[in-house]
């Protein structure tokens, strides 16, 4: 029994050490179980410390993203560091002006195609990126913005009246400056000047010079015929503010709609009270269809037509023989500056015609200010032409008639006056110029110059 005893108490011995034995070899990987279970509460603390930064980083997201907008859109007329600069054409190609603005491309041509010849502004390469406003003010505003946002345009040139007008905040807000060559409305007097300029003269200085010449004409009394949109109307209200200056009677003042077809009760109203002569003020499609109608109705009385008519394509889409006699005024080039003739020799050379179409050598100013400015400021942005624009026309420097005289100036250093084919382009705090304007008459199947009004004398007549 005691042997037995003793055996059983070895093996309960045993029995124990192996359990033992068990849990130690437990115990010793206890520890690795532990030690992930530690190794994760810290990997989690740590992520829940980025966490932390992520939340605050998270408001950041939607602060970039209405941001994003505002550095978008100079950005958006900003060309890269040392690339091409694109300069956007927004004229009307089609419409009532559509018959004028497509004279207008090659003059828009040969200015980049002269600063491209000289090194371009700043030695680079100017690209025109053109969009047809189709004489429309909502299709301008959407042409505009595909020329900035998509194109990538520093600037546009070519607004009609309405359009630009339209455009005001728009250019404003994304530093974009718009200059026209044509836009005469008396509103942007005072509307224009940050980012918007126009190098011809406001229809005041048109009503102005068709007013002394009717009355030196020795015209008593007279009409207006006008289309009820933005620049007739500007045209036929100054005409008729600055004719009764002078002693003349305004014996009617009729509008019409725009894309109206019958005009037998507008005519009827106009000549009813026997004018001596009638203003009329409008596009080509509508100028051509009353003219014809009042050829056919017999109506009598002489007419004179605001500036958007006198080209020689309205006479032939009229008829020489029911225009013939007519007097119109249109924007004045002083045919004897060097400027002017300068153009006109190249002109000539580009297109193979002598004579130059109303707006062109404002077309062309426009653009070779633009490039100058953007020499003189240094950066092919919109903020440096609207800081330098004046300072490179001002009056200011030595006068040069060229892109090419006025960069090899501004790169000695020296300050600059571009005198334009358009003639000064001095802009005013409000972005106009004081320009002249010419009287014109149709000869044959051409329209000929009667009288030419300089800017400084207009200016002395307001």
């Amino acid at each position: 029994m005691m042997k037995a005893s003793g055996l059983l108490r070895f093996l309960r011995i045993v029995s124990v050490a192996a359990v033992v034995a068990v849990l130690v070899a437990a115990c010793a990987q206890a520890p690795q179980t532990p030690t992930a279970a530690p190794t994760k509460p810290p990997a989690a603390a740590p992520a829940q410390t980025p966490a932390a930064p992520a939340t605050a980083a998270a408001p950041s997201t939607p602060k970039a993203a209405p941001a994003t907008p505002a550095p978008a859109t100079p950005a958006a007329a900003q060309p890269a560091a040392g690339g091409e600069i694109k300069m956007g054409l927004l004229l009307a190609l089609t419409g009532d002006l559509g018959d004028m603005g497509s004279q207008l491309v090659a003059a828009a041509d040969l200015a980049v195609k002269e600063m491209n010849a000289a090194g371009g502004p700043l030695g680079r390469k100017i690209t025109l990126v053109s969009e047809d406003e189709r004489t429309d003010a909502q299709t301008a505003v959407r042409a505009a913005q595909k020329l900035v946002f998509t194109d990538k345009v520093t600037s546009i040139v070519g607004p009609s009246s309405d359009s630009i007008l339209a455009l005001l905040d728009f250019a404003k807000s994304n530093k974009v400056p718009i200059i026209s060559q044509w836009a005469g409305t008396d509103k942007l007097i005072t509307a224009g000047g940050n980012y918007v300029y126009r190098v011809v003269a406001s229809d005041s200085f048109g009503g102005v010079a068709t007013a002394k010449f009717l009355a030196d004409q020795g015209f008593k009394k007279a009409a207006v015929l006008y289309e009820n949109d933005e620049s007739p109307e500007s045209t036929a209200k100054s005409m008729s503010e600055e004719f009764k200056k002078l002693g003349g009677q305004i014996v009617a003042s009729v509008a019409f709609n725009p894309g109206q077809t019958s005009f037998q009760a507008e005519l009827k109203k106009t000549f009813d009270p026997k004018p001596e002569v009638v203003l009329l003020s409008t596009g080509a499609e509508a100028g051509a269809a009353v003219l014809k109608e009042w050829y056919r109705g017999g109506y009598g009385g002489k007419w004179f037509l605001g500036a958007d008519l006198p080209t020689d394509e309205f006479v032939k889409q009229v008829g020489p023989s029911v225009m013939q006699g007519m007097y119109g005024q249109i924007p004045g080039d002083d045919t004897e500056s060097p400027s002017y003739k300068r153009f006109a020799k190249i002109w000539k050379e580009k297109t193979g015609k002598d004579e130059v179409p109303s707006f062109a050598t404002n077309m062309y100013d426009a653009f070779i200010l633009q490039g100058l400015a953007i020499e003189a400021g240094k950066a092919a942005t919109g903020e440096a032409i609207a800081a330098n624009i004046r300072q490179v026309s001002g009056g200011q420097g030595k006068t040069v008639t060229s892109f090419e005289e006025g960069i090899a100036e501004l790169r000695k250093g020296n300050k600059i006056n571009y005198e334009g084919a358009s003639g000064p382009v001095d802009l005013d705090e409000h972005g106009n110029v004081a320009a002249g304007y010419s009287i014109v008459q149709v000869k044959g199947d051409k329209w000929g110059p009667v009288k030419f009004y300089s800017g400084q004398d207009l200016g002395k007549l307001k």
